[in-house]
């Protein structure tokens, strides 16, 4: 599903710019046409989503295309394509044999052996006919389809090469290198990514990251990002809203890093045990402080939606909010117990009785029993942000209950 060109309105007369050669013919220049805001806006970005609408591209190709149009738009004086070791040909596309497809892996404290041995494929548990993109059903091969005609006008030195070539093959210009291959996997149907074109709620997030899935949000400046299609004006509500509408690229790539370490091999099925064991909080906790402290919604909406990575320091995170609620609930008037800068450099500088942090396990060790901890988990979780953690034994024996659940979802 190749963009045509009839049928885009372009400029008839688009700006060119000199653009500087580089190797033995680097005092040479070659003009490229320079692709305007507009045309960006209202014509390449909007065929993008007809050609989704119509299902004539994947939820992947619109993201890939997404970026490489913006990167193109912004990079009128350099390639929009670099390699990260060979020179730069004379008409500014380097191919790069050494930047190949690979499975990202994420970075951890566990040494190479161990990653190994924990790393699980998500396509085992995602295969292809379920993946969450609505089309199509059975991969349609690509190898020789191209990302989008504007390259032709715009960058004629790549229009020969498919997003496939391009994000397995070259460096897109400030794409981080996890990104692009997990773009490289997505549009290879291995990765359960599901595109948006508006910024949906932390419970939003955290539902699907219960399924196993994850958002990407590709935001339309002055368009209709509750659904696809666009309109003149639009008002931002939220400031994430205005800052996705200032830098849409920028904000897709974030989102991009989050999805990386949600289905990296390493981390993916204990995230999916972790949330899905978060779902399994007592009645009490929903009203007693997610609806009664607005801090500590806040603080844990950040975590069900924002935190993506270990299992441990999920829980970490969960069990430092969940004191600091707890101490705003025994010390109503306290100003010590406020939101500050410095946190107190031990945990349990939060409470100002050894009673008082006794109550605060009684709650503690009411959500283990709850979640259904084995003894081995129940005691790490237990010692999780004190100076009795051991971070080997511990951190295991956590992953491996997280992990369990979250093979117990996916199935």
């Amino acid at each position: 599903a190749n963009m045509d060109v009839a049928d885009v309105e372009w400029d008839p007369d688009p700006p060119q710019v000199a653009v500087p050669r580089h190797g033995k013919e680097s005092k040479k220049v070659s003009t490229r046409v320079m692709m305007p805001e507009d045309a960006l806006h209202n014509s390449i970005i909007p065929h993008l989503i007809s050609q989704l609408d119509k299902q004539e591209i994947t939820q992947a190709e619109f993201a890939a295309t997404f970026i490489l149009a913006y990167t193109v738009q912004r990079l009128p004086l350099k390639s929009p394509l670099l390699g990260k070791k060979e020179r730069t040909s004379s008409d500014g596309l380097a191919h790069d044999k050494h930047y190949t497809k690979h499975r990202q892996r994420a970075s951890s404290d566990a040494s190479t052996s161990e990653q190994e041995e924990d790393e699980e494929d998500v396509l085992q548990y995602f295969p292809i006919s379920s993946l969450p993109d609505p089309c199509p059903p059975t991969p349609i091969p690509r190898s020789g389809s191209y990302p989008a005609s504007f390259l032709k006008v715009y960058y004629p030195s790549a229009a020969h090469l498919s997003l496939s070539d391009i994000y397995g093959s070259y460096k897109v210009y400030k794409v981080p290198q996890d990104v692009q291959t997990c773009i490289a996997e997505w549009l290879a149907y291995r990765i359960p990514a599901v595109l948006m074109f508006h910024i949906p709620s932390p419970h939003e997030v955290w539902t699907m990251q219960c399924e196993g899935k994850r958002v990407v949000t590709a935001f339309i400046p002055n368009g209709n990002n509750g659904h696809t299609g666009t309109s003149e004006q639009s008002t931002y509500t939220s400031e994430e809203e205005t800052r996705a509408a200032r830098d849409p690229l920028l904000f897709l790539v974030h989102d991009m890093q989050h999805l990386v370490k949600f289905v990296s091999p390493a981390h993916y099925v204990e995230q999916v045990g972790f949330h899905n064991t978060y779902a399994r909080l007592p009645s009490w906790y929903w009203e007693d402080y997610m609806q009664a402290d607005p801090q500590c919604r806040a603080d844990m909406e950040y975590m069900m939606s924002d935190m993506n990575g270990s299992s441990v320091f999920a829980l970490s995170y969960f069990k430092h909010k969940l004191m600091e609620a707890f101490s705003r609930k025994i010390y109503p008037d306290s100003e010590a117990h406020t939101k500050q800068e410095h946190q107190p450099k031990t945990y349990y500088a939060i409470f100002r009785s050894s009673d008082d942090r006794a109550q605060f396990y009684v709650i503690y060790s009411e959500v283990l029993g709850v979640w259904g901890m084995d003894e081995g988990a129940r005691e790490a979780a237990l010692c999780l942000c004190t100076e009795r953690f051991d971070h080997q034994v511990h951190s295991k024996s956590l992953r491996d209950f997280f992990k369990q659940a979250g093979r117990r979802k996916l199935g």
